[in-house]
């Protein structure tokens, strides 16, 4: 590997621990992002493959039971966008955890300076387009197929880490 492979960016980077309250207010709505993936108590499912019916349908207070084939609380979730006329790529990953969900948030600024608010906390990084490695049981698809990944290495921070970049 060397450096040519990789470009110049920002990488702005969040956690925190967020309350089941909090939760509508960081996705008050599905369809502002390109995709992603919900794993219930039973199953897990890319958010594209819910009816919009069923996604309104999501409540992290109590377990799900009105969507077909799921049954219990949502467990995790992780949805990813892109906006290529900014070369911005963003991935927000929740994990239930105690009464709250741990949250993270990447954004990837591929195309330098913008007037995203988070670009003024972002730090230098570099980045490339990478294949995702999908892990699955012999004989069955995964809902990750054809997903492609984004390597990114922030020396500053000395974090070396892979986002979502969406469909091939």
């Amino acid at each position: 590997m060397s450096k040519n492979d990789f470009s110049d960016g920002f990488v702005f980077y969040e956690s925190g621990l967020k309350t089941v309250s909090d939760i509508d207010s960081l996705i008050p709505d599905f369809s502002r992002w390109e995709d992603g993936y919900i794993a219930f108590a039973n199953t897990e499912m890319r958010v594209n493959a819910l009816k919009k019916e069923d996604v309104s349908k999501i409540i992290y207070t109590d377990p799900v039971q009105d969507i077909p084939d799921v049954r219990g609380y949502v467990m995790e979730m992780d949805l990813w966008r892109k906006d290529a006329n900014k070369g911005i790529w963003e991935e927000i990953a929740l994990e239930r955890e105690d009464r709250g969900f741990f949250w993270q948030q990447w954004k990837l600024f591929g195309n330098g300076k913008t007037d995203d608010p988070d670009f003024k906390k972002a730090d230098c990084c570099y980045w490339r387009m990478a294949d995702t490695l999908v892990g699955k049981p012999v004989g069955k698809t995964s809902i990750f197929e054809n997903l492609k990944s984004l390597e990114i290495v922030c020396p500053q921070h000395r974090l070396h880490f892979f986002i979502t970049a969406g469909e091939v």
